[in-house]
């Protein structure tokens, strides 16, 4: 747990195949069966809170720019590629029974999960602006 695993191919295959997208609503990760192979696998976030970070800005895979000072959330920002679409900041509730990750659609300016669930606007009033801001400043781009 928590660190890198090295998947090998031995065989590149190219050609059309009938694949699904599955969501589980407020499950970030879950096991599926390839067989009778069980794999471990996850919701993506939603296409339209997938931001293009700065080409220099720093590559992370999750980085917490804010902790609520009452310890019922966090700020994160996601940057696996730099310069590249799929950059993305998202709350992350914690403490007793919390569950879920929101991610910010800056549109609508909304925090929405995998599933479209939208955060609940009294913990979404929450969020100070300046947390925002953070997270921008760290992907290295202007927030609109």
């Amino acid at each position: 747990m928590g660190t890198d695993a090295s998947i090998p191919f031995d065989k590149l295959s190219i050609g059309r195949n009938l694949a699904y997208n599955l969501t589980v609503n407020g499950i970030h990760t879950y096991y599926v069966l390839a067989g009778m192979t069980p794999v471990l696998v996850h919701n993506s976030c939603p296409v339209a809170a997938r931001l293009t970070s700065s080409a220099d800005a720093p590559k992370v895979y999750s980085q917490t720019v804010h902790m609520d000072k009452n310890g019922r959330f966090r700020i994160d920002v996601e940057n696996q590629n730099p310069g590249k679409l799929g950059a993305k900041i998202h709350l992350q509730p914690m403490g007793w029974g919390a569950s879920g990750k929101y991610y910010y659609h800056q549109d609508a300016g909304k925090w929405i999960s995998e599933g479209g669930e939208e955060l609940a606007p009294k913990i979404a009033r929450q969020v100070p602006q300046s947390a925002l801001n953070k997270a921008y400043q760290y992907l290295g781009i202007t927030r609109p």
